[in-house]
């Protein structure tokens, strides 16, 4: 009974974090804004130049899709590269390499 149990808990847990993985377009939109912070402009506020602003970084992010999470690696201009998880409807960010 006790394997039962522990099983279906682990089964919602897996199904909960492959159910709230965020999509690719707001995990793009977290890193650059995290990167960029207030230089990046207000989706609601501009469009026009969010969506500039977008474009322009958008091609150095890449990201790699697994089955519970998202890996986001997004490259800086100074050979840095920014690594984050997105899971749970967050991302988290993992570490900096120079």
């Amino acid at each position: 009974m006790k394997k039962i149990i522990g099983l279906a808990i682990l089964v919602a847990f897996f199904a909960f974090a492959y159910f709230t993985k965020p999509d690719d377009r707001s995990c793009k939109i977290m890193v650059v804004k995290a990167v960029w912070g207030n230089l990046m402009p207000n989706e609601h506020q501009s469009p026009r130049f969010f969506s500039q602003f977008m474009d322009l970084y958008n091609k150095d992010i890449t990201i790699d899709d697994w089955v519970l999470f998202k890996i986001i690696k997004y490259k800086l201009p100074d050979r840095k590269q920014l690594t984050s998880i997105g899971v749970f409807k967050r991302i988290y960010f993992v570490r900096q390499d120079k």
